[in-house]
């Protein structure tokens, strides 16, 4: 899907307001190039063809993180809005906030350009997380879950605790949970704590908080995270992890 890119001027930008029903934020993302530690552009070429397929590695290389700079003043949830989210919940983040959002979101947008700066309209129900200062909040009903890595089978094997996880994972950071599913099959009624080792419903892979672990910019602790909603959360496997 192509994004729409939009050009303001400084004034229209200045006051203008996230319109009512939308459900979408306004996220101001850093326009440098996306590299890693040693230097190498992770950017996208529009002349090669990428095993993953192109739309794959355009999310890849997305950026998913960024700075609100304007919110609207309510959630909409009417039936027949084409852009409520599957969940009830409310406004938690505030101006100013740091967030992380979804992949494709952030590769699906509408893109509008002020002046020298780039901000990304995201939806609301795409946001995964958002930092206020030292304060981490979690959003729509995700966890900030560690990831980790399996176990070894034996003396013999060397590659098992090299090998991800995707199957479960230890909770760093859990929110609210969601107060209603649109869906009566889901629910948030799951009693998550900080600590749990978490088991994922069957067919669900989380998604990476981030892609590239040398690009990390949730916390610089070296660790990596899935965000997961509550609601794909199976099994508690043990606590105080």
């Amino acid at each position: 899907m192509e994004i729409q890119k939009i050009r303001l001027s400084k004034e229209e930008f200045d006051h203008g307001k996230i319109a009512y029903a939308s459900n979408l934020v306004m996220v101001e993302v850093d326009k440098s190039e996306l590299r890693s530690a040693g230097g190498v552009v992770l950017g996208f070429n529009e002349d090669i063809q990428y095993a993953e397929g192109k739309d794959n590695h355009i999310a890849n290389v997305a950026k998913t993180h960024g700075r609100i700079v304007k919110i609207p003043a309510n959630l909409c949830f009417e039936e027949k809005n084409p852009n409520r989210s599957a969940w009830r919940t409310q406004i938690e983040v505030e101006v100013g906030d740091e967030v992380w959002y979804s992949p494709l979101s952030a590769t699906n947008c509408t893109e509008v350009f002020v002046e020298d700066k780039v901000y990304k309209m995201i939806r609301y129900g795409d946001l995964f997380v958002a930092k206020r200062k030292e304060e981490v909040i979690c959003l729509n009903g995700y966890c900030i879950v560690e990831k980790v890595y399996k176990k070894s089978l034996g003396s013999l094997d060397s590659t098992s605790e090299q090998e991800l996880d995707t199957t479960r994972g230890i909770v760093r950071f859990a929110g609210r949970p969601n107060p209603e599913y649109f869906n009566p099959k889901y629910t948030d009624d799951i009693d998550i704590n900080v600590g749990d080792e978490v088991l994922f419903t069957k067919d669900n892979y989380p998604i990476p908080l981030e892609v590239f672990k040398y690009n990390s910019t949730f916390d610089n602790t070296g660790k990596q995270y899935w965000a997961c909603q509550r609601r794909f959360m199976a099994y508690v496997l043990s606590e105080n992890n």
